[in-house]
């Protein structure tokens, strides 16, 4: 009879042993395996007629819009694509737009004005040498931005 239990030991060994269990997945790994879902927002496309180098030139601005807030804004002009900048909505004078390199300012409007006003100017951020010191300056990259309705 004892015989008998020491080959059945093994078995039940074998049977519980952990690379045949299954362990539930942990907080960490279900959100690791998780889909990212982005934020899918409304966009407006309003087309400006501004002024850079003393010539007329042509500005699209794409507006993200989530619920009544225009919350950013990506601006192309003569082939150049600038980074999608991000609104302050400390500024409570015009809506501004910004990342660490540029800043779009443009009239102040809700979502549903944004198409109806008239933009203001692109600058980027530098640093220049003045009197022998370091001083932070906007270049303007263009202004005088006017509606421009079709």
């Amino acid at each position: 009879m004892k015989k008998l239990g020491f080959l059945l030991l093994p078995a039940i060994l074998v049977a519980c042993s952990p690379s045949e269990q299954t362990t539930p997945a942990t907080p960490a790994e279900s959100v690791a395996s998780a889909p990212v879902v982005e934020e899918v927002l409304e966009e407006k496309t309003v087309n400006y007629a501004c002024v850079a180098n003393g010539e007329r030139i042509k500005v699209a601005a794409v507006y993200q819009i989530k619920d009544d807030d225009v919350v950013s804004a990506k601006l192309s002009a003569n082939g150049v694509d600038y980074p999608v900048l991000k609104r302050n909505f400390d500024d409570k004078d015009s809506n501004s737009f910004a990342d660490d390199k540029y800043i779009w300012v443009s009239e102040l409007a809700s979502a549903q004005e944004v198409e109806k006003t008239h933009g203001n100017m692109l600058t980027e951020k530098e640093k220049t040498v003045v009197n022998g010191e370091n001083v932070d300056v906007d270049n303007i990259i263009f202004k005088y931005c006017e509606l421009v309705t079709e």
